[in-house]
């Protein structure tokens, strides 16, 4: 998926119990983001970084601002528990262009 520089992205993350393969709400949910620059930070549900959505079992989110940098951005939602780790993901954030006057 592509979006201009400057969007805020929903990044999800659906988990599933390894025995039952039915959506699960974790205790701790762990998101890791690398930007274009290739460094990684890591946010959690405890921190209250990482959302639940109290409609959807299983489906967690943060939304991204990719104001600062251009490029892909890689993503990876993991838990700790009997959750399946969601694999990394891409979104692409390209560079708005210059509004001419």
């Amino acid at each position: 998926m592509s979006y201009v520089q400057g969007t805020q992205v929903k990044l999800k993350g659906n988990f599933k119990d390894l025995d039952t393969d039915q959506p699960i709400d974790p205790t701790e949910v762990i998101l890791t983001i690398e930007d274009p620059a290739g460094t990684a930070t890591q946010y959690t549900l405890s921190a209250n970084q990482v959302q639940n959505d109290t409609n959807v079992v299983g489906l967690f989110f943060y939304v991204l601002d990719t104001t600062p940098m251009h490029g892909p951005w890689k993503y990876q939602f993991e838990s700790t528990g009997n959750e399946k780790v969601v694999g990394i993901k891409q979104i692409n954030v390209r560079p708005r262009l210059p509004a001419t006057v």
